[in-house]
């Protein structure tokens, strides 16, 4: 008789249980469902839709060239002009494809071509050519903080002679090598007249960049 009983209510477990398993495979399922189908967001390119006077603020660093748009486009300040300043204000409108050119004049927008700012491609020209002169400037300036091999060796003369070495009783050794391997360091040995003996002479190293000089006596 117990066993008669308890049959019934082992499969009406058993039946619960299956339920709950099922019940959850599926809520576990839509909510996978509902986290994969979500979209990436938009970039941040700024409210181009409204026009906000040329005023809006930069919400991160700008380039020289930037920085050049900006000053101009907001003497000239048209809808079109503050479409630009919009975008470059904004975090990611400068990064998308075509930047703000594409942003505000691609397809699908309200400007066309023709009303593009010249600033964007006179403020490019510019920020090019200073560019090249800084580039040129600092090669110049790295070139000419280099000592000439004269500026050189007069700064070794007169290491030598702080020294104690009487220049009369030497010559300059025309056989060495006067320039390190590297470039950076003058070498200018110093040889007893009129024949030098074993040692009898002495070695001033120069550095090109510094002017620092180091004397050391021969052997």
């Amino acid at each position: 008789m117990h066993r008669i009983v308890a049959m019934p209510l082992v499969a009406g477990l058993i039946l619960a249980m299956s339920g709950c398993g099922r019940g959850n495979l599926s809520v576990g399922s839509e909510t996978a469902t509902s986290q994969e189908a979500q979209p990436p967001p938009s970039p941040d390119v700024g409210d181009i839709a409204h026009f906000h006077g040329c005023a809006e603020l930069p919400r991160r660093k700008l380039s020289a060239y930037e920085d050049c748009l900006v000053g101009r486009l907001k003497k000239q300040c048209t809808p079109a002009a503050d479409c630009v300043l919009t975008c470059l204000a904004s975090p990611h409108g400068h990064s998308v494809g075509g930047g703000c050119d594409h942003v505000c004049f691609g397809d699908n927008v309200r400007f066309q071509p023709k009303d593009r700012p010249t600033a964007m491609d006179e403020c490019r020209e510019t920020t090019s050519i200073a560019k090249r002169q800084n580039a040129a400037t600092e090669g110049s300036r790295q070139t000419e903080s280099f000592l000439t091999r004269e500026e050189g060796l007069a700064i070794a003369r007169k290491a030598a002679t702080a020294h104690g070495y009487d220049l009369e009783r030497y010559s300059l050794d025309a056989f060495g090598r006067e320039l390190s391997e590297d470039g950076g360091r003058w070498l200018f040995g110093f040889l007893c007249k009129p024949v030098p003996p074993p040692g009898c002479m002495f070695l001033v190293v120069v550095d090109r960049r510094t002017g620092i000089a180091e004397v050391f006596p021969g052997e």
